[in-house]
């Protein structure tokens, strides 16, 4: 789906009455729900597993780099009880549609952190292997 495409899906919503909007963005599942004070958006950190004991005392450390990181745009570290895993939660008070887009983002980019401390094991091991004498090439062989 493009951006502008998910501009119009989520311009769609807010003039319809629907429920929450139920999204999947780089295969992480992320909702839209609608509050009396905006928009409440929300990712879940995908484990493949139930959470355990043992995860939480780590992630409440990490959450408070994500505070320091990322300040008032920080997204919130909540345990779900219904399907146990950890959710990042954010609030974005004006619906409108590009606002909304720039904070999924924001979230979705604190996601794929978050994922990539706590669960290191899950990350993607085959990055493309880039040829120095390319790169030298495209940068009109100005390099040290």
């Amino acid at each position: 789906m493009t951006s502008t495409e998910l501009i119009h899906l989520i311009e769609h919503w807010l003039n319809s009455v629907d429920g929450p909007l139920s999204l999947d963005i780089d295969g992480g599942p992320v909702l839209l729900t609608r509050y009396p004070r905006g928009i409440g958006c929300s990712a879940r950190l995908t484990t493949g597993k139930e959470v355990d004991d043992a995860l939480l005392p780590r992630a409440l450390v990490f959450s408070t780099a994500s505070l320091q990181r990322f300040g008032w745009q920080a997204a919130a570290l909540a345990y779900a009880e219904a399907d146990k895993q950890l959710w990042l939660l954010m609030r974005h008070e004006p619906d409108e549609p590009q606002a909304l887009c720039r904070a999924l983002e924001n979230l979705v980019n604190q996601r794929d952190a978050w994922q990539g401390l706590l669960f290191p094991e899950r990350r993607k091991t085959d990055l493309p292997v880039t040829n120095l004498h390319t790169l030298a090439w495209s940068q009109g062989d100005w390099h040290a």
